[in-house]
């Protein structure tokens, strides 16, 4: 369908409004001869979105491999609407927002922290609980950013971005499927807080840093 309305090119800062907590992911929109496309952005992933189509005001964003689209009304310099997951039964619909022109994924409001996380991380998801499981986490970081990511034994928790700010430790991931939000505090070798998935699930994190004889 063509063009009914202009979406501003460059970074865009996105949230999905989750149960008392906002997962944000960034996004970039580019215009060429064939039309726009956007690149979702976490870490060193980048997902092309080809398949946007408009109506009036509004703008339908087919999320690639994944079942699933963000169905949006476009107003200046902003985006409303919705995330509709069409592979769940239930909760199929998470709000969505976005702004342009806003590169920070978390927004920092404390001052520089000399903690450093990179290194590798012995995880228990749910610890001392009948379900609790082992993983690990890779955590890399420069500066106030971290990169990382929880592999267990049926996968990964994908590519995981976010900050440092303070003692505390934000990170999400977010591709058209799989949308997660972990935060945590930092206590010296230890990590703890918790992973949320969508909504409106969440389990507790406990990460010790690995020794190295």
């Amino acid at each position: 369908m063509l063009k009914s309305i202009a979406l501003v090119t460059g970074i865009w800062r996105a949230t999905l409004s989750l149960p008392d907590a906002e997962l944000p992911f960034n996004f970039k929109v580019n215009d060429n001869a064939k039309g726009y496309t956007i690149e979702i952005i976490n870490a060193d992933e980048k997902i092309l979105v080809d398949e946007i189509s408009f109506q009036g005001d509004s703008v339908f964003i087919k999320l690639p491999v994944f079942d699933s689209e963000i169905r949006t009304k476009v107003s200046d310099k902003q985006m409303t609407g919705n995330w509709i997951n069409y592979s769940r039964k239930t909760n199929q619909l998470i709000p969505f927002n976005a702004k342009a022109s806003v590169s920070e994924r978390f927004i920092a409001n404390k001052k520089d922290s000399s903690i450093n996380l990179s290194s590798r991380y012995e995880v228990w998801f749910s610890p001392h609980n009948k379900d609790s499981s082992l993983a690990i986490a890779l955590f890399n970081q420069t500066g106030k950013k971290v990169h990382g990511t929880f592999l267990t034994t049926t996968g990964d928790y994908r590519y995981l971005e976010g900050i440092v700010n303070g003692d505390s430790l934000f990170m999400s991931c977010f591709d058209g499927a799989h949308a997660y939000l972990f935060k945590a505090k930092v206590d010296g070798q230890k990590i703890n807080g918790f992973v949320l998935f969508r909504q409106p699930l969440e389990r507790r994190v406990d990460c010790n840093k690995e020794r190295h004889h």
